[in-house]
């Protein structure tokens, strides 16, 4: 009977070893797709001997890593023809302002001029950062692995779902973002050659830049794979306690407490890591959005249909994508707050002392009663933004505000 027991035990934590290398798995594609992007300065290493988990890495100097000077490649690839076109090509754009700026020069110079500024500026500020703690990282790395491994999953067939919706929506998210940018640059290129009419050392030197410009953008737009990973992760470890207690009552109550403060203080580290890039990304959709909306318009008016289809494109898959990362957020919101009304109603029952007291021991409290008496939910945010999507909401409201003011600008743009 006793080599039954310890065989099922040991059968039973085989699996969940098995079942928290398949969630740490899940994060190998979004990872891959942010090295790509040139925002991971990272290796990435699979260990196959190991139920095809994968080992992170970095090197110093910086030199004898491919991901750390991909990243600082990426940084360069727009700013090298930039600074040339300055200086050789600076007519290039004459025939192209013309055409586009119907409602004023001035006002199509401010939008596209802060947004060129805008789309280089903050990505190299997000991926330096990264850069800069790459120690930092690979910590939170290690914690991130702990939790999943201590993780007590009890739905198979959630987390097998769980693991292949969000692979889909990684894969679809790329594919879907390549074409659109494929759309985008044959139309700049047609449109290129229309206006020239003949390519020479100008509008070559002008064209490289632009679709340096385009693919710096491109990269950008996989800025979040990693954080969607990460805080989709923390919403189904929320999904397994919020199951745990429903199914066990006051006993998962007591074994799943503790987690619950280390996913807690996990997820302040992920902050802390995370929030400056987090702050710079949003300012970098806030100019993205306004300079698609304001192209839209643009092709509108000038009954550029096709354009203002490549732009509606751009538009929706960029809110629907930071709309996936926000919603998350506020997924672990409301699952966490859920979460500890469950607990504070589990004991309440009779974990108080049976008869409304509060149990004591040694005429102090419960250790495990000052930990529900101290629950809260798990927010993400940071000093300057609460990362949910009222955050997405508030964007869109804002965005609308400039259009109006720059078009009631641009009606008194003569220029």
């Amino acid at each position: 009977m006793n080599l039954l027991t310890k065989f099922r035990r040991e059968v039973t934590l085989r699996s969940q070893i098995f079942k928290s290398d398949a969630i740490l798995t899940g994060g190998y594609i979004p990872l891959r797709i942010l090295q790509f992007a040139g925002f991971f300065p990272f290796s990435i290493t699979p260990q196959f001997c190991q139920s095809d988990r994968f080992h992170l890495t970095y090197h110093r100097p910086l030199y004898k890593s491919p991901s750390s000077l991909w990243l600082l490649v990426v940084i360069l690839i727009p700013l090298v023809p930039m600074v040339i076109s300055l200086f050789y090509v600076s007519h290039h754009y004459d025939i192209a302002v013309q055409e586009f700026s119907h409602g004023g020069v001035n006002t199509f110079l401010i939008v596209t001029i802060s947004w060129e500024i805008c789309s280089i500026l903050c990505p190299a500020v997000a991926r330096l950062h990264l850069l800069k703690n790459q120690k930092h990282f690979i910590r939170f790395w290690v914690g991130f692995r702990r939790l999943i491994d201590t993780l007590q999953i009890s739905d198979d067939l959630h987390v097998a779902n769980y693991l292949k919706n969000q692979e889909r929506k990684f894969i679809l998210h790329f594919l879907v973002q390549l074409c659109i940018a494929i759309l985008d640059n044959a139309t700049y290129l047609r449109y290129a050659l229309c206006f020239e009419g003949a390519l020479d050392g100008s509008s070559v030197l002008a064209t490289v830049q632009e679709l340096t410009f385009s693919f710096n953008g491109i990269l950008t737009c996989f800025a979040l794979h990693g954080l969607i990973y990460f805080v989709s992760s923390y919403e189904l470890c929320l999904d397994q306690m919020i199951k745990s207690v429903g199914e066990k009552g006051k006993v998962g109550v007591r074994n799943i407490l503790k987690f619950y403060a280390i996913l807690d203080d996990h997820v302040a580290e992920f902050v802390q890591l995370f929030s400056i890039g987090l702050n710079f990304y949003v300012v970098y959709s806030l100019g993205n959005l306004l300079y698609v909306m304001y192209f839209l318009e643009i092709t509108i008016h000038i009954e550029q249909y096709f354009l203002s289809f490549v732009n509606i494109g751009k538009l929706v898959v960029f809110t629907a994508y930071f709309y996936w990362l926000a919603s998350c957020s506020s997924a672990v919101e409301e699952k966490s707050g859920r979460f500890c009304k469950m607990v504070r109603y589990a004991w309440s029952s009779n974990g108080w002392g049976g008869s409304g007291k509060v149990r004591r021991k040694n005429n102090q409290l419960d250790d495990n009663v000052v930990m529900c008496l101290g629950l809260e939910p798990i927010v993400i945010k940071n000093s300057v933004l609460d990362f949910n999507v009222r955050l997405l909401v508030s964007m869109i409201a804002v965005i609308a505000t400039y259009l109006v003011i720059i078009f009631q600008f641009q009606a008194e743009d003569t220029a």
